[in-house]
């Protein structure tokens, strides 16, 4: 599942499940609407991909959700 965070805050390795390997840039970024998850900032957010999601990537999938608890779609370049 990509994640969303900016490249200050990053993705702490101890408190992720997933293993997120690389970040790619949502469309527009750094002027996106995609702001980090980090509650307290407000930096722009580059989309953090874990193993599958990169196999997507390099698939050619351009558009990520999450679903779990609310519905959003990032896409990337």
């Amino acid at each position: 599942m990509a994640l969303c965070r900016c490249q200050i805050c990053g993705v702490k390795k101890s408190r992720s499940k997933k293993n997120y390997v690389t970040t790619v840039d949502p469309i527009g970024y750094p002027n996106a609407a995609v702001i980090c998850g980090i509650a307290k900032c407000t930096n722009p957010a580059k989309v953090w991909l874990d193993d599958n999601d990169l196999i997507d990537y390099q698939n050619g999938l351009r558009l990520f959700g999450k679903t779990v608890t609310s519905m959003v779609k990032i896409g990337v370049v």
